[in-house]
């Protein structure tokens, strides 16, 4: 994570959150862990949330963030992760999918790119294209 790349994705939350209806962002973190890059995550979003005072906005660790996101999915609307957290959340979601016939619809994460209309954390790279991951996996149960 780049200081430049964090503060772009945060500021694109929180237009976002901005531009809709409830004006609620959640900045997803893992601050009590990775003690270097998501301290600096939760820093960045504090400043940020400065230039936005009409958004509302909290942090949430992100082992808690997928229990509300069972208990209390009404009380969510915008929110920011990392690649990492993402996925987690997601996984959740696919999870929460099964019940949908009484939970709110999450939608999947978007990827953010650096050079396009949204943004990214990360900078533009210049290695070759990799295979897919699902190539790289084992087939069978996991060990």
């Amino acid at each position: 994570m780049t200081r430049a790349g964090v503060q772009r994705i945060i500021r694109y939350a929180f237009k976002l959150a901005q531009s809709r209806p409830r004006k609620l962002l959640t900045v997803v973190t893992k601050s009590n862990a990775q003690r270097h890059a998501m301290v600096m995550w939760d820093e960045i979003a504090a400043e940020v949330a400065a230039e936005f005072p009409d958004v509302t906005w909290d942090k949430m660790l992100v082992d808690a963030m997928t229990m509300r996101m069972v208990m209390k999915p009404q009380t969510l609307d915008t929110i920011v992760a990392t690649n990492l957290h993402a996925d987690i959340l997601t996984w959740r979601r696919h999870w929460l999918a099964r019940s949908a016939s009484r939970r709110p619809r999450i939608s999947t994460r978007s990827g953010m790119r650096p050079r396009c209309s949204s943004p990214s954390m990360a900078r533009p790279s210049t290695a070759p294209a990799r295979a897919s991951p699902t190539q790289s996996l084992p087939s069978g149960p996991l060990r």
